[in-house]
């Protein structure tokens, strides 16, 4: 019965922010932090999967631990630096100040 109730809660965890959609590899033109994540700007961020009413800027969502968020912002943040391209994983399911949000990364050349 535990190995069962384990077996739930880890493909919930897994599964949680897995609904949503990976945004095509662009440069970011522009980033702002205002202390809860960086909200980034230059992607091509149509895809919307959330429906949010504006796409011009993606903010972390919101629900994330700060350490995932703080994660995050390093990653954007070397990437910015360096020029390299990035991919945003959008919630599916969430908005923020009607705005698309972003739960993962990926930094390519």
């Amino acid at each position: 019965m535990k190995f069962i109730l384990a077996a739930l809660i880890l493909t919930f965890s897994a599964t949680a922010f897995s609904a949503g959609a990976w945004t095509p590899a662009k440069k970011i033109s522009q980033i702002e932090e205002y202390g809860s994540g960086i909200k980034v700007y230059g992607l091509d961020l149509s895809s919307n999967p959330a429906k949010c009413q504006e796409n011009y800027v993606a903010l972390p969502n919101p629900t994330q631990e700060p350490d995932k968020i703080n994660r995050l912002n390093s990653m954007l943040l070397a990437a910015y630096m360096a020029g390299k391209s990035v991919e945003l994983k959008l919630s599916g399911t969430a908005c923020s100040s009607n705005l698309p949000t972003y739960f993962a990364v990926r930094v390519s050349n």
